[in-house]
């Protein structure tokens, strides 16, 4: 597969301060890493899922490689097509920002409720200069249509209160598509919506990868939704990644002990005689002070000695299938 962006040694770090008089005097109380220095590739095409629970990293992963974090706080490289997205200048970031979009979570905070459906469509096209003239109807029709409004000329008037949450998010996609791009960041872009309404949206993004060739990164704490829709899954916990590769090699041999966890919570239509689900207890540490050797450790019923002293890199699972890595000392020869 083409290689269209990679990231390495990606980090986002926010200096905290203690209080109002500290702030003022400079004095920092730590660093909250975010992201804490992971490497990341998606090609041409492909749908990746970035999986965990919340404040794993995930949305600051999708907002980084869009350059939408400040730069002051972001380490590491960010490319696009060859091209070091971070190095941009401001006419390359624009045409950068054409060509890799964003959907956001909340279909009912991302729309500007004075806004028509056919001005938020079309209002991409006006950010960047773009002629929209006579023909932004059509424009805005066909992109509502892509979405999966039918027939569009049905919604272009219309206001996003007289829209469903469904539909909602189909106009918040529209827009990101009148662009044409070719990555787009699809920050938990289902979890507001009824179940009955997720099925349809995540259809059409694996229409789009399909007909579009359109590559997405695709976040979500749902890892069952993760296998149904993504090419490939990275599991996150803590600002790392924890596991990746293929999807359905992930979802059958989970080689990390929170992968093993969230794999055994999943439904299952004919769950094991006797099976007992192994629920993880407590809360991950503070990314301020992230502990020594394994940060997956203290939540561990694995966990050794070495486990503290040494914390462990993402390396090829030994007898799985090419490209399913594990950052466990124990990879490969834990019980799923």
């Amino acid at each position: 597969m083409v290689e269209l962006l990679r990231a390495e040694n990606l980090a986002v770090g926010y200096p905290m301060r203690t209080g109002f008089m500290e702030g003022l005097s400079g004095k920092e109380k730590g660093t909250l890493r975010a992201l804490d220095g992971i490497d990341l590739s998606i090609g041409v095409g492909e749908i990746v899922a970035l999986v965990g629970e919340s404040g794993c990293g995930k949305t600051t992963t999708g907002k980084a490689l869009l350059r939408l974090v400040d730069e002051r706080y972001v380490r590491g490289s960010v490319r696009f097509d060859g091209v070091d997205v971070y190095g941009l200048s401001r006419s390359g970031l624009s045409g950068f920002r054409k060509t890799a979009q964003m959907i956001y979570q909340d279909p009912y905070q991302s729309l500007n409720p004075k806004d028509s459906v056919m001005e938020i469509v079309v209002e991409p096209l006006r950010v960047h200069g773009l002629s929209v003239g006579r023909d932004a109807r059509s424009r805005a029709v066909s992109a509502l249509e892509e979405a999966g409004l039918k027939p569009g000329g049905e919604y272009v008037d219309r206001y996003p209160h007289e829209l469903s949450g469904g539909q909602r998010q189909r106009v918040a996609i529209a827009s990101s598509l009148i662009l044409e791009p070719r990555f787009i960041v699809a920050d938990e872009p289902v979890s507001m919506l009824d179940l009955s309404v997720r099925a349809g949206i995540v259809r059409l993004l694996a229409s789009l990868r399909d007909n579009r060739g359109l590559a997405f990164a695709f976040i979500t704490h749902d890892l069952s939704l993760a296998w149904l829709l993504a090419d490939r899954v990275v599991i996150m916990y803590l600002g790392k990644i924890v596991e990746e590769g293929p999807a359905d090699e992930v979802i059958s041999h989970p080689s990390h002990p929170y992968s093993i966890a969230l794999v055994d919570v999943l439904p299952r239509i004919e769950p094991r005689a006797g099976r007992k689900r192994r629920l993880l207890s407590g809360e991950p540490p503070n990314p301020v002070c992230i502990p020594s050797g394994c940060r997956f450790k203290p939540r561990c019923r694995y966990a050794t000695d070495l486990c503290s002293e040494k914390e462990p890199v993402l390396e090829a699972v030994d007898g799985a299938a090419p490209g399913h890595l594990a950052a466990c000392h124990y990879r490969g020869s834990l019980p799923s």
